[in-house]
């Protein structure tokens, strides 16, 4: 069964993109009250390259290159 940890896990092992950046992208929302008052930044700049990097795939596999 696929979980939303493991799809996290599996995605920074394969990617190289840290834990946490994918983490602000894939969760609406943190649900531990402890981490939430440790949260001060919301990886704006990593985001942008990430989805850049992914618009950038998509891309090559719509024209036969992916």
């Amino acid at each position: 069964m696929a979980t939303k940890g493991g799809n996290q896990a599996t995605a920074s092992g394969e990617t190289g993109y840290r834990r946490e950046v994918l983490e602000a992208m894939l969760s609406p929302a943190i649900e531990n009250e402890t981490e939430v008052a440790y949260v001060r930044t919301t990886y704006l700049e990593e985001r942008h390259l990430i989805m850049r990097q992914w618009a950038d795939y998509l891309d090559a596999v719509k024209v036969g290159r992916g």
